[in-house]
């Protein structure tokens, strides 16, 4: 299954470094890469952990599909930073998901926002886990 996510928070070595949505970023809705597989959510509610955020995708998208999720927690705090980055084991279940999710909101009373979805300028499993080891 899934592992819940590589890191609970993106060390910054210092005030200037980038938070982490700007390091894993995101390209315009707009335009897809090809070959993406890392996907970046947005309206997140802040109190949901990696577990609960995954059952609520699981609403949408097989889990099967999934092989990350990160969720960047707000440094020792319990509650995340709104977002969250999806990697899925192959470019057409993230291009199936990325369809799927966007503008959903799964389970209303948890999520009252309505998921935004882009691909995310960090790509693949690997390259996740290195920039959350940094």
């Amino acid at each position: 299954g899934p592992h819940p996510g590589p890191c609970r928070s993106v060390r910054r070595r210092a005030m200037h470094d980038p938070a982490p949505d700007q390091v894993f970023g995101g390209s315009s809705g707009a335009s897809h890469q090809a070959e993406a597989t890392t996907l970046m959510l947005r309206n997140i509610p802040r109190n949901l952990t990696p577990w609960s955020l995954l059952a609520e995708l699981e609403l949408l998208t097989p889990r099967a599909t999934i092989d990350l999720l990160y969720l960047p927690r707000n440094g020792e705090k319990t509650s995340n930073l709104g977002y969250a980055f999806v990697n899925y084991v192959h470019p057409s279940f993230a291009a199936e998901a990325r369809a799927a999710i966007q503008g959903e909101s799964p389970s209303p009373s948890v999520m009252a926002k309505r998921i935004r979805v882009r691909d995310a300028y960090v790509q693949g499993l690997r390259a996740i886990v290195l920039q959350c080891a940094n």
